[in-house]
């Protein structure tokens, strides 16, 4: 037994007895008490079933770049702020985490009842640069007009790591309903 390991011990033998130890050892029974693991690579481990072909496997992702090779899409909640009145955006605040340039482009839906018509407003915009893995605060200017905004935002593959913390819109409720 070197170092305070303990190997398995095969049945009808008894183990030897528990020694003080500085040292963890081999027993994966006693991970959850260090309070996790540190780990020297950034790669997260997630099973995965796939109903196609109902086999298993285990997907690999790069914690420390979100600039896939896949064009990215969020699209955040439909914003009914007092249903029947328009909305007037004015700009768009968006708190991110610094991993370099990242160009995105920013949409939002709005609906016009007058015209029965859904409106989407684009804008590109290109953020970050000092690489510092800090979280910065960007006002883009962006206006749009109509009900149940819905933000939109879209990153070409390969156009940088977007790691977004939180985005806000911001403007007015106009006192007119539409209805």
């Amino acid at each position: 037994m070197d170092g305070g390991c303990h190997n398995f011990n095969p049945p009808g033998k008894t183990p030897p007895p528990a020694t003080a130890s500085p040292t963890i050892g081999g027993s994966p029974a006693l991970l959850t008490s260090t309070g996790g693991l540190y780990g020297v690579n950034p790669l997260l481990l997630v099973p995965f079933y796939n109903n196609t072909s109902n086999k298993y496997s285990v997907n690999i992702y790069n914690t420390n770049s979100f600039n896939s090779e896949e064009d990215c899409q969020y699209d955040f909640p439909v914003e009914d702020i007092v249903i029947g009145r328009n909305i007037n955006i004015s700009k768009v605040i968006i708190v991110y985490r610094d991993f370099g340039k990242v160009q995105f482009t920013l949409s939002c839906t709005t609906y016009s009842a007058k015209l029965d018509t859904f409106n989407t407003v684009s804008r590109q915009y290109m953020i970050g640069g000092k690489n510092d893995n800090k979280l910065h605060t960007t006002k883009c200017d962006f206006v749009t007009v109509g009900e149940r905004p819905q933000l939109s935002i879209l990153r070409k593959a390969g156009q940088g790591n977007l790691s977004l913390v939180s985005v806000t819109m911001v403007g007015h409720s106009s006192e007119e309903q539409q209805v």
